[in-house]
C-alpha cells in the first residue's frame, strides 16, 4: 500500500482464517501514511447493495444531502485526500465493486484495502 501505483489490494480466503485481522495490522503499520487518517468500514451486516455508499459516508461522518447522489459526495470529499478505506467483509456485496472502481478514479490519493472471500478486481 506504500507503493504509489497500488490503489487496492483484496485480502482473500476462507472465513475464520484471520483476513481482518491482518488487514487490521496492516493499517496500524501504514498509520503515519495516511493524513487524516485510516477508515475500518465492516461491512458484514451491508447486504443491499444500495447502502454501500451510506456506510462509507457514515462511518466518513458525512451525512448524505438530498438530491444529492451519495457517490458524487464521497468522490468529492475523498478527492483531495490521502487516506485508506478498509472495506471488510466485501463478499456479499461484490457487486459494489463498481462503486470501489469510481471512487478510485475519483480520488487519486485514495488507497482501499478489501476483505473478501473473493478477488476484487
Amino acid at each position: 500500500m506504500k507503493r504509489p501505483d497500488v490503489h487496492l489490494l483484496t485480502l482473500t480466503g476462507p472465513g475464520g482464517i484471520g483476513k481482518t485481522r491482518l488487514s487490521l495490522e496492516v493499517a496500524a503499520h501504514l498509520e503515519k501514511e495516511f493524513s487524516p487518517g485510516i477508515y475500518f468500514i465492516p461491512l458484514a451486516s451491508t447486504t443491499d447493495l444500495e447502502l454501500v455508499g451510506t456506510v462509507i459516508a457514515g462511518v466518513l461522518g458525512l451525512k448524505e444531502n438530498p438530491g444529492q447522489n451519495i457517490e458524487n459526495t464521497l468522490q468529492q470529499v475523498l478527492r483531495p485526500k490521502q487516506i485508506l478505506l478498509l472495506l471488510d467483509n466485501f463478499e456479499q456485496i461484490i457487486e459494489a465493486a463498481g462503486l470501489v472502481e469510481n471512487l478510485l478514479k475519483a480520488a487519486p490519493r485514495l488507497k482501499i484495502l478489501v476483505t473478501s472471500r473473493f478477488v476484487l478486481k
